[in-house]
């Protein structure tokens, strides 16, 4: 699969493959001993460095604020997160780690994967909040035989939409063209309303 294809590539990148399946590889019996501490390792790494950036702060130095400059870079005027500077497009570890003190050291591939998780941190977020929606949604059942007639806040368009496509569950509702947010939350509302018997459709 092209993680250029799949709708959450921030999350499923080729970078950290190895951190997000290698527990579930190693209890398939899929990952040798050896290479499963060669993930381990690189966990540990990521996780310091991370743990590094949030505590460290690089201080307005002449010093430093001339290597900024060179790097083409806003000088410091106070001191700052480790974690901002590295935010910047200008600046990779390697360029940190000559304007910040006692960095760790890193491979080349944590070192990849740790800027990429701080650069792109508020996409990567927002990829896991629509994770999080989306997983929610496909654990609410739509009843095959639901009538989307009494489903109030739909259109007569979404209503022949919706019972074209039959969906499963909320998140494949969502997924038809055409089905509006709004549509999707006054499903849900109608779902969650359905208590007495006589009002609950055949699953």
């Amino acid at each position: 699969m092209f993680t250029s294809r799949v709708e959450y590539r921030l999350l499923l990148r080729e970078d950290n493959a190895d951190l997000r399946l290698g527990a579930l590889g190693r209890k398939l019996g899929l990952l040798p001993a050896a290479r499963f501490r060669a993930v381990h390792d690189k966990q540990k790494e990521f996780d310091t460095a991370l743990e590094w950036l949030n505590k460290a702060r690089v201080r307005p130095t002449r010093e430093v604020n001339a290597r900024l400059h060179r790097l083409g870079t806003v000088r410091l005027k106070q001191s700052v997160p480790a974690m901002e500077l590295l935010r910047r497009p200008e600046l990779g570890w390697i360029e940190l780690c000559a304007v910040a003190e006692s960095a760790p050291e890193l491979g080349v591939w944590v070192r990849q994967l740790v800027e990429v998780e701080v650069k792109y941190a508020g996409y990567i977020e927002r990829a896991q909040k629509q994770l999080a929606r989306f997983q929610e949604l496909e654990s609410i059942r739509v009843p095959a035989r639901i009538d989307y007639g009494r489903v109030a806040g739909l259109s007569t368009e979404i209503r022949e939409k919706l019972a074209k496509a039959k969906p499963k569950t909320l998140a494949q509702a969502e997924s038809i063209s055409g089905v509006t947010p709004a549509a999707v939350f006054a499903l849900l509302v109608h779902l969650k309303a359905r208590k007495r018997p006589s009002d609950q459709e055949t699953e």
